[in-house]
């Protein structure tokens, strides 16, 4: 090597040669970053990570990166050992229970219903419908009771009868299912559905009388093939939909076949069609359901009306569109709806009510449908769109307003509403200003900002400028997302126009801390459905005040850095000395001080690792491998807001809060750190450690289900047998939640609910098996979407028992809360299961139960380590009866949220 080269002008190209590379190659592998450092700089060379390109630009502190570099790697391959992670967890500051980013507006936004929702127009009354009905369901044998009444008339015209007049004779069926089609196009008549088949189970007595639902893509000729397999009885079947008039080619043949196959088997195929005349499959005895409705496409002039003034409305339902149309004097009854439902620019699979794609939308304004109506079409239609989004929060219905306001429709309005719309917008730029200046991005900002992004998406090609009816959603979008990365103000508005912020945010806030490589990085926390960053691994979330963060290392020197809310932070680990007393690395901020230590393998784990999720290590359970993540100490936010609450309330048409013993929420901090099961205990691992499988639904890979709590104790046991602490257990109640929040502050960890109806919302596919897509029975673990914290099946597939009772919450912050851990008492059962509806598969649901039960949707998952209690040891006391051992009901059965 020729020493006295001078190195390339260019510190990163220099001078290459093949022997060259193969040193730096060599040295690189085998020795030290100095010599690494030195043979580079010999050859011409200059390290440099790797950085992406469009990089997150981070604050300036003390020298520190200005442009963040993002180290990319394998999962697993980040650090060697010793690990870091979060030891111990300590809150500074009692916090009151009081979510983040509370306003300070006079006109907040509010978090539960004003007003119910108007009485449901049924399609016609039940007095109406129950004749008709009675007439279909009756069997009429040839004979029955002697007429007089006809008698004597005979008698009277001086007529000789050929035999002796009599009543006919009807008779119910002994059996009754009654089938309620809920395909995406009979939307607006699920509410009829559920009131015809609730009348009928009160009116028909003496009649074995079952309700199952034909969900989105399920082949009705399939679902009878299936319950003939399985051995159930249905009797005469009832169906309340359209036969398959209004669906897709194809599924009007397989209604003639399934009254073929009814007829084989002796049984009568009935049902109720939203029309009249004779356009139902062959070997159906039908009746009307609404006498004036027609055939598919008889009314395409009023299905042109409804969509002009359905235009104009933000929040759509069906009650308001059946209503409408009887307003309007449209003679396309039930079958304007459908059409409705089944068109192109709606997407009809919302419960409450259809929602209008943009384009359509777009369209529909540019060429004017909305203004060309009657003024008493309009008017009609701004008055029920007020009634029917009273319900709700204000902010939707003003929107509806600034939609009157921009086709210049104002007066349709009820007087003085565009005033109340502007000084309601007012007062929503007021709390975003304060949301901003004190940096607080908690729910009640991302839920604001989330729908300033919608309405300017529903908004088009409208200008939010001075001179725009949207202004005032201008100024407040411009408070809400300034500081993100890649802002992009709507037309009309001037983002250098706010004033400067202040040095301190007044309210907390928060950041989350992640490793990459030998670098800590800073950024704000994941939010609901994010994935995974590849080559970066959780470590914790620091609540904070102030902007102010110290690291403070055992070896050296005390750092400050100075962050503010959304900013994102890089800057290299200290020096970390595994083995001593004190913990390697020590973060304080004003309201928390975390302290972080090194993890070597324990005995009891055959692996230990880190990937992109966090920490995890695997151990030997009697024979299977099982793995477990670290789940850090820290703070979250337990149980579910009001306005939740009552969301999954009305998806199953409650007309109360059923849901209040998940508040209020409040603020709960962990103070140790634990392991918990990746998965739930699988079939194999019971079977590996009990030598012996009494689950419903067979299958390795299948989670255990038909256990009770004691039996789970039982496990517990047998499954330490030889193993030293920590000893395995059940996590508590809390726990549980953290782990499945993973900081999400969301329903669940894949995001907001958005009801398609009791059994369907389309945010569960990705993360959950549950009513809508379970199929009635467990399915394998691992099969869908972990959590942010690598957690599998936390939501769905089987109830999860918890080692304590339920608590009572209350409104303050609670340190380490524990229920009852009594054997006799009811023990905590969380994240619904294969048959729960969808409102029961989220991270807030609270369900209970007596130890001894025993359902086929129940199962657990292990925790191990301290957490908040060792009680874990405690003895199973009794035995589970094998009375108690049974299966959820078929189809539309839902567990009790507390047994005794």
């Amino acid at each position: 090597m020729d020493k006295g080269r001078k190195p390339a002008d260019n510190p990163v190209r220099g001078q290459k040669s093949a022997v060259g590379r193969a040193d730096l190659l060599r040295v690189w592998a085998e020795g030290g970053q100095e010599a690494r450092d030195q043979l580079a700089a010999e050859l011409g060379y200059q390290f440099q990570p790797k950085v992406e390109k469009g990089g997150e630009v981070s604050l300036t502190a003390g020298g520190f990166l200005q442009q963040e570099e993002l180290l990319t790697g394998d999962p697993g391959q980040f650090a060697p050992l010793p690990f870091l992670y979060l030891a111990e967890f300590e809150s500074k500051e009692e916090q009151q229970g009081k979510p983040k980013g509370t306003s300070k507006s006079s006109v907040p936004i509010p978090t539960r219903p004003k007003a119910d929702p108007p009485t449901w127009p049924d399609l016609c009354s039940w007095s109406e419908l129950a004749p008709r009905l009675e007439t279909l369901l009756s069997k009429t044998p040839p004979k029955g009771r002697l007429d007089e009444q006809a008698l004597v008339d005979q008698a009277a015209r001086l007529e000789l009868p050929e035999r002796m007049p009599r009543h006919p004779r009807r008779r119910l069926p002994e059996t009754l299912t009654i089938l309620a089609d809920r395909t995406g196009h009979l939307t607006p008549l699920y509410q009829d559905q559920a009131v015809v088949a609730e009348h009928l189970a009160e009116n028909l007595h003496g009649v074995e009388v079952q309700t199952e639902a034909l969900c989105l893509g399920m082949d009705p000729l399939r679902w009878y093939q299936q319950k003939r397999a399985r051995g159930q009885k249905t009797g005469d079947l009832l169906v309340l939909g359209d036969l398959g008039v209004f669906a897709e080619t194809g599924t009007f043949r397989r209604w003639e076949n399934l009254a073929r196959l009814l007829a084989a088997d002796g049984h009568r195929a009935l049902a109720v069609i939203p029309f009249g005349g004779d356009w139902a499959p062959a070997g159906w005895q039908t009746v009307p359901w609404d006498v004036e409705a027609a055939p598919p496409n008889s009314f395409k002039d009023e299905l042109e009306v409804l969509r002009g003034l359905l235009s104009v409305g933000v929040r759509l339902h069906w009650g308001l569109i059946r209503q409408l149309r009887r307003r309007l004097g449209l003679t396309g009854g039930a079958t304007l709806e459908l059409e409705l439902a089944r068109h192109a620019g709606f997407d009809s699979r919302h419960v409450l009510g259809p929602v209008m794609d943009e384009e359509e939308r777009q369209s529909c304004w540019q060429k004017g449908s909305f203004e060309e109506l009657p003024e008493a079409h309009r008017r009609a239609f701004a008055e029920l769109l007020q009634i029917w989004n009273a319900s709700f929060g204000p902010e939707i219905w003003f929107e509806e307003v600034l939609n009157f306001q921009r086709l210049n429709s104002e007066l349709m309005l009820p007087a003085g509403e565009a005033e109340r719309a502007a000084s309601f917008f007012q007062g929503l730029e007021d709390e975003l200003r304060a949301f901003h200046q004190e940096g607080a991005r908690g729910n009640r900002f991302m839920a604001i900002a989330g729908w300033l992004e919608r309405a300017r998406g529903r908004s088009g090609e409208a200008g939010w400028g001075e001179e725009s009816p949207y202004q005032p959603l201008g100024r407040a979008w411009q408070w809400a997302f300034r500081d993100l990365p890649g802002f992009d103000p709507p037309r009309g508005l001037n983002p250098d126009a706010l004033p400067p912020e202040d040095e301190d945010p007044t309210e907390a806030w928060e950041v989350a801390l992640f490793q990459t490589g030998n670098r800590l990085r800073f950024r704000p926390p994941p939010q609901a459905g994010d994935l995974p960053r590849a080559g970066e691994s959780y470590l914790a979330t620091l609540p904070l005040q102030k902007r102010r963060i110290y690291l403070e290392p055992a070896q050296g020197a005390v750092q400050e850095l100075i962050l503010k809310p959304g900013s994102v932070f890089a800057l290299d680990l200290p020096p970390l000395e595994a083995g001593t007393d004190a913990a390697p690395l020590v973060i304080r901020t004003d309201l928390a001080e975390l302290k972080f230590n090194t993890m070597q393998k324990e005995d009891w784990q055959c692996q230990l690792f880190r990937d992109q999720y966090g920490l995890a290590c695997t151990f030997d359970l009697a024979g299977v491998e099982h793995r477990m993540r670290w789940i850090p100490p820290g703070e979250f936010w337990m149980g579910s807001t009001e306005e939740e609450q009552w969301a999954a309330s009305r998806s199953i048409g409650e007309k109360e809060n059923v849901f209040s013993d998940e508040g209020p929420r409040h603020r709960v901090e962990i103070s140790e750190g634990f392991w918990l099961g990746e998965v739930p205990v699988t079939q194999k691992q019971w079977q590996a450690v009990m030598g012996e499988n009494r689950s419903s639904f067979k299958g390795e890979q299948h989670p255990v289900e038909q256990v009770s709590w004691l039996e789970v104790q039982k496990f517990l046991k047998k499954a330490m047998s030889g193993l030293e602490d920590p000893p395995l257990r059940l996590p508590l109640e809390c726990e549980w939640e953290r782990a499945c929040r993973a900081g999400t502050l969301e329903a669940t960890y894949g995001g907001e609910l958005e009801y398609e109806s009791a059994t369907k919302a389309a945010v569960l596919d990705d993360i959950a098996w549950y009513s809508g897509n379970g199929g009635r029975e467990t399915h394998p673990v691992k099969e869908k979407r972990p959590n942010p914290w690598g957690l599998y099946d936390l939501l769905g597939n089987v109830w999860e028992w918890c080692l304590d009772g339920r608590r009572d919450y209350q409104d303050q912050r609670e340190p380490n809360p524990v229920g009852s851990l009594e054997n006799e008492g009811s023990k905590c059962l969380r994240g619904g299961s294969w048959g729960t509806r969808a409102c029961n598969v989220r991270a807030a649901i609270r369900g209970a139960a007596h130890p001894v039960r025993v359902w086929n949707d129940d199962g657990f998952r292990l925790a191990r380590g301290p957490g908040a209690l060792q009680a874990s040891r405690a003895e199973p006391e009794g035995e589970p009866p094998s009375a108690g051992r049974r299966k959820r009901p078929s189809y539309g059965g839902e567990p009790s949220r507390e047994e005794g």
